[in-house]
């Protein structure tokens, strides 16, 4: 068609209801008698989107609170088993310390024992237990090493189950805000 009449300047306000332009010399092919009704459809699709959208966004909010509540009770727990771990390997230190201890012992007495075997105050039994004794504390000592090396690797994963736990709740929460922004922007 062509614009017969504007009936506002540029820049003018306008209300609804208001005759913009008159159009003439349109063909009756042009019109179509549903027009109305279909922006109406349109108009009422984009509301049900944008209350979509908020549902989406509420929806998206309670997921991160709920993510806020989950992770500091995963977070607590996993920050507690590395206190324990610590606590484990502090023991298991200490444990070593003391069969290192009953060790050197073991040696000293079997020193002193072969001395007196050699000046006869001892039997080869006697020696023989002694040997065996020592034979038992450095099999204590090999023992406690690898319960403290057990120990240190437990903290360690302990100490990337804490990580892993964190980077996990970023993730989850980035993801929610970006789904939150989503549902923002498709408004």
């Amino acid at each position: 068609g062509r614009i017969e009449r504007w009936y506002v300047s540029e820049g003018q306000e306008v209300k609804k209801g208001d005759t913009i332009l008159t159009i003439s010399e349109i063909s009756q092919s042009y019109f179509d008698p549903n027009l109305p009704v279909r922006l109406q459809e349109q108009l009422s699709a984009k509301q049900g989107s944008e209350e979509a959208a908020k549902q989406k966004m509420r929806a998206t909010q309670a997921q991160i609170e709920a993510l806020n509540r989950g992770v500091k009770l995963q977070l607590v727990a996993a920050e507690n088993k590395v206190k324990q771990s610590i606590n484990q390997v502090r023991t298991d230190s200490a444990d070593l310390v003391a069969v290192k201890q009953l060790y050197a012992i073991s040696l000293a007495r079997l020193e002193r024992y072969e001395k007196g075997f050699k000046d006869g105050l001892f039997s080869l039994t006697d020696i023989e237990s002694r040997r065996l004794s020592v034979q038992n504390d450095n099999a204590k000592v090999i023992a406690q090493e690898n319960k403290l090396n057990t120990s240190r690797q437990a903290l360690l994963n302990a100490r990337i189950d804490l990580d892993n736990t964190r980077v996990k709740y970023q993730e989850s929460v980035a993801k929610a805000q970006s789904d939150m922004g989503t549902a923002l922007s498709g408004q």
